[in-house]
């Protein structure tokens, strides 16, 4: 979070957004990033995109109308509490998105919105990481059947509660979600 925090007040491409607190009271966050016109404005960005989305009471558009119009990519990291590396290939992904000055980086900041979402289960990450620690070495053991080397029950899926967030796609119910705010 403090590296987010720390890409947001370095640049006006990035914005960082709290979307929810897991169970355990931990922010789920997202990293919103483009060109800095459209994060400066990103309330009215929002509003024109979900007018867009709307189907209700109109044609649908034409391939020319979208012409030039940005789309959001949601990037979504760490599921799983034993996905360790993920959260690290977040950060490093938000940080080419933000700080890049090559034209594959200035290319999607002018096209996306793209929302980083560095950790979908902040919870079973420190659960899983406090199991790693609770096993660790002074010096570390090439032993594969050492607990250092292996998983225990209830294994890195779930989180604390050994709920399983990849279950959780189409009911939506952890954590509850309430309306973005800047943090």
């Amino acid at each position: 979070l403090v590296f987010f925090r720390a890409l947001t007040e370095a640049s006006p491409r990035a914005r960082l957004l709290e979307y929810g607190r897991s169970h355990e009271g931990r922010p789920l966050v997202l990293l919103a990033v483009s060109d800095a016109a459209t994060i400066g404005d990103l309330e009215a960005f929002k509003v024109r995109h979900a007018g867009r989305l709307d189907p209700r009471g109109k044609p649908l558009p034409t391939a020319a109308a979208l012409d030039g119009v940005k789309v959001v990519a949601w990037m979504a990291y760490g599921i799983h509490g034993d996905e360790l590396s993920s959260t690290d290939a977040a950060a490093a992904l938000a940080y080419w998105l933000v700080a890049g000055e090559d034209e594959g980086a200035r290319e999607l900041r002018d096209r996306l919105v793209i929302l980083v979402d560095p950790c979908e289960n902040p919870d079973g990450r420190a659960r899983y990481l406090a199991q790693i620690t609770s096993f660790a070495h002074r010096t570390a053991t090439p032993e594969q059947d050492d607990l250092a080397h292996r998983a225990v029950w209830p294994w890195g899926r779930g989180n604390h509660y050994l709920f399983d967030l990849n279950r959780d796609w189409f009911s939506m119910v952890h954590p509850e979600s309430r309306r973005s705010a800047e943090i």
